[in-house]
């Protein structure tokens, strides 16, 4: 099976889970969600293998694949509207740091010279 086919099916099952909500449904959406990664990365890969086997007889397709991934990240080259820079530090900021607030441990030290910690407490902040 070609993978678009295989990613219609985990679409179609994706909906099917939507509309009824069933416990079987989600599984089943899971298990082809799966396979879909499992595809994703045995063709990629091959590509990548093709790519390195092939560089002395089509040299370009390695190039292409090194423009490719220097030029496909996310944030623009220059930013200079100010709203547009914060926007982009809290993006990128967002996907690297989790939300949760820990408040940092209290700490009471004992004659010998070490330390006992009572609690640690946690905060979520949405």
């Amino acid at each position: 099976r070609t993978r678009s086919s295989v990613l219609q099916t985990k679409n179609r099952a994706h909906r099917q889970y939507k509309r009824t909500g069933y416990r079987e449904d989600y599984l089943r959406f899971r298990e082809l969600r799966a396979g879909c990664h499992e595809l994703g990365s045995c063709l990629y890969s091959r590509y990548i293998d093709s790519v390195e086997a092939d560089i002395r007889s089509s040299p370009q397709n390695f190039w292409i694949y090194i423009n490719h991934k220097k030029y496909s990240h996310e944030l623009p080259n220059t930013l200079e509207d100010g709203g547009e820079i914060v926007n982009c530090f809290a993006d990128f900021f967002s996907k690297v740091y989790s939300k949760e607030y820990v408040v940092p441990p209290y700490f009471e030290y004992d004659k010998v010279g070490g330390f006992i910690v009572n609690t640690v407490h946690t905060k979520r902040n949405f």
